[in-house]
C-alpha cells in the first residue's frame, strides 16, 4: 500500500509540474522557466551583489545590446588607483547610475567627469540599495583617495530593496538594514540552497512563486492606496522603508566625514506620470528635514526630468524596463551639472 501511495503521488507531482510547464512554455502565465533571470534582472551580479572582477557580460534587449565590463574593483568603471593626484568623487547607486541599457560613457556619472575635469569612481550595481552601497562606501570605497559622495537614490527601485522582511517572504538574497535604537543592523537574507535548487529546476515551483507574489499586498508594502493614480514612491512610500533610506543616508554622511555629499533623487516613468497628477513631492522636502543640513545636498530631478519633451524617449519604455535611456542620462546631466556647481565641487 505504502508503495502505491509513493506511486500515487509521484504521478500527482509529474502532473502538476506538467500542467506549469504547460503554462509557463504557451505565455498563459508570466512566470519565470527554471533557471530564469528574474524580471528586469541585469546580469553579471553574482550572489553577492557585486561583479566579477575583470568580467564582460553582454546584456541584450529589444531596447538596447550593451556589454557590462568589470574593473578589477567589480565595479563597471575604469581601473581606478587608490591614491589621486586631484579631487575625485565617490559615485554610489544602483541600475540608473550603474548605467543599464546604455554605454558606459553615456550614463551620468561619465558626463560629469567630463564636463568637471574630476575623476567620478563608480561604485554603483544595478539590484543595490542605499544600504547595501553605504556598506561598500565603508569597506571598499572608501579606501580610495576622494574629496565628494555622490549617491544617486531611484526611490521606485531602490525603496523595496531595503525591506529585509519583504526579502525573506520572497527569498531575495542580499544585505538589507533593520532599524535597532536608531542605528541600522545589518542582516544577510539567504533564501538557502533547497529554495535556489527548486528555483533552478521545477516549473511548477516557479509559478507557485509568482502567483504568491501577485497576490494581496503585504500589511505595509507600497502597493498601497494611491487614491486611484499612478503608484510612485515618490509619494506613496511606506514610512518604514522611508525610515530605512533616511537613516542609511545619515550613517553615509557620517562615513563620509567632512566630505561634501550629494544626494542625487532619480525618478522612473511612472514617477514622471504621478508628479503630472499631484505635482511637487513631499520626499525631497522629508529628506532635507531630516539629514543634516551642513556638508548635505538634496537635488530632486523629478520635477525638471517631469517638464522635458517626451519623457517616455528618457526611458527604455517601449521594452517595460525603468532605465533611463541616453538621452534620460543626458537630461539629468542638464539638470544636475548646476545644481551642484556651487560648493559640491570644492577645489
Amino acid at each position: 500500500m505504502a508503495l502505491v501511495a509513493l506511486a500515487a503521488l509521484a504521478i500527482a507531482a509529474l502532473g502538476v509540474e506538467i500542467a506549469a510547464w504547460a503554462l509557463i512554455s504557451s505565455g498563459q502565465s508570466a512566470a519565470p522557466p527554471p533557471g530564469a533571470l528574474p524580471a528586469l534582472a541585469v546580469p553579471g551580479i553574482g550572489p553577492d551583489g557585486a561583479r566579477r572582477p575583470h568580467t564582460e557580460v553582454r546584456h541584450r534587449t529589444p531596447c538596447h545590446d550593451v556589454t557590462y565590463a568589470a574593473s578589477a574593483a567589480g565595479v563597471r568603471d575604469a581601473e581606478r588607483t587608490r591614491h589621486a593626484d586631484g579631487p575625485r568623487v565617490v559615485v554610489l547607486g544602483s541600475d540608473l547610475v550603474e548605467g543599464v541599457g546604455v554605454e558606459r560613457d553615456a550614463r551620468l556619472a561619465a558626463q560629469l567627469e567630463r564636463a568637471t575635469g574630476r575623476e567620478h569612481l563608480v561604485f554603483a550595481l544595478a539590484g543595490a540599495s542605499p544600504y547595501s552601497q553605504l556598506v561598500r562606501y565603508r569597506e571598499a570605497a572608501r579606501l580610495h583617495a576622494h574629496d565628494a559622495v555622490l549617491i544617486g537614490v531611484a526611490p521606485g527601485l531602490d525603496l523595496p530593496r531595503l525591506d529585509a522582511r519583504e526579502a525573506r517572504r520572497r527569498g531575495v538574497r542580499g544585505v538589507y538594514p533593520e532599524l535597532d535604537g536608531g542605528s541600522l543592523v545589518r542582516r544577510d537574507v539567504d533564501p538557502g540552497a533547497l529554495r535556489d535548487a527548486l528555483r533552478a529546476r521545477s516549473w511548477s515551483f516557479n509559478l507557485l512563486e509568482h502567483l504568491a507574489d501577485r497576490g494581496p499586498p503585504a500589511q505595509g508594502r507600497p502597493d498601497a492606496d494611491a487614491g486611484g493614480r499612478e503608484h510612485s514612491a515618490f509619494y506613496d512610500a511606506v514610512p518604514a522603508r522611508v525610515a530605512l533610506l533616511e537613516r542609511a543616508l545619515a550613517e553615509l554622511v557620517e562615513a563620509a566625514g567632512e566630505r561634501p555629499v550629494a544626494v542625487v533623487l532619480m525618478p522612473v516613468l511612472v514617477d514622471l506620470l504621478r508628479h503630472q497628477e499631484s505635482g511637487s513631492s513631499p520626499l525631497a522636502s522629508r529628506l532635507r528635514e531630516r539629514l543634516p543640513a551642513d556638508g548635505v545636498r538634496i537635488v530632486d530631478l523629478l520635477a525638471p526630468m517631469a517638464t522635458a519633451r517626451d519623457p517616455q524617449a528618457l526611458f527604455h519604455a517601449t521594452c517595460g524596463a525603468p532605465w533611463w535611456s541616453a538621452r534620460g542620462n543626458e537630461v539629468a546631466f542638464h539638470y544636475l551639472r548646476p545644481a551642484l556647481a556651487d560648493g559640491f565641487y570644492r577645489d
